[in-house]
């Protein structure tokens, strides 16, 4: 799950400095230059994956559990998904979605708010290929708590700090907010289920359910109250997702 990952945290940190670098030249209206990239990514992704079958023979003639009765078997491990995600998620989108326009509000430049994202991403990206071996050796649970403990005290400094700490603590904060990823996809395709492709539908859309509603959410408070007040709300409520940690099964957890 981590190489997974790190691969997509890469990509998100040239991104940032890719568009910055096409709206500096060309402007918001020549960045259409950019979408043969795009294309080109998608006709690759098409060639590599017509091949693949997400299908998995089942040789055993038992019949197969129902969708409704999974549900039931996994209740407390979604309960688990949806408030660890939930209340980290907030932070996540505020920092991702809107840091560039936090730092223009404070008075950085262009160019710094576009950096200032790829070094949280290329953070990130670190975090993502790093939990996975980490977690193999303290364990998921461990690793769970030090990223949900550690990262709204984080970001409570970045919000608070100087210019000069800036950097150093994107950088941290972006090895802790990213690094929980790939240990939570990893926990759903470990779960014990003759469903795997249903169970992880349902993960996808928890994710990306409460991402879109974050986003939405941070961006409603952050015209309201100010996105400094925001940032400070993110990392206070990011704290709420430790006791969901404790709910996922320990038999669920490696």
């Amino acid at each position: 799950m981590s190489f997974f990952m790190f691969g997509g945290e890469l990509a998100r940190t040239v991104g940032p400095l890719l568009i910055t670098a096409v709206l500096s030249i060309w402007g918001l209206e020549g960045s259409y230059r950019v979408m043969p990239l795009g294309i080109v990514a998608s006709i690759i992704l098409f060639l590599k994956l017509k091949g693949v079958s997400s299908l998995k023979r089942n040789n055993n003639k038992m019949k197969v559990k129902g969708a409704k009765e999974t549900i039931k078997e996994l209740i407390s491990f979604f309960v688990f998904i949806v408030g660890f995600q939930l209340f980290r998620g907030g932070m996540k989108s505020a920092l991702t979605i809107y840091l560039p326009t936090y730092l223009l509000r404070s008075g950085q430049s262009l160019w710094i708010a576009g950096i200032s994202l790829s070094v949280l991403q290329l953070a990130g990206v670190a975090g993502t290929f790093g939990a996975g071996f980490i977690s193999d050796k303290i364990g998921h649970r461990n690793l769970l708590l030090i990223t949900a403990v550690a990262s709204p005290l984080v970001m409570w400094a970045f919000v608070t700090a100087s210019n000069v700490m800036m950097i150093p603590l994107l950088i941290i904060m972006g090895f802790l907010v990213f690094a929980s990823g790939p240990v939570v996809l990893a926990l759903v395709q470990e779960t014990n289920t003759e469903r795997p492709a249903f169970i992880n539908s349902i993960y996808m859309l928890i994710n990306f359910g409460i991402s879109s509603l974050m986003v939405l959410i941070v961006g409603i408070l952050g015209d309201r109250i100010g996105l400094q007040l925001t940032y400070q709300m993110c990392a206070v409520l990011a704290s709420i997702s430790i006791p969901f940690i404790f709910i996922l099964p320990k038999k669920e957890l490696k």
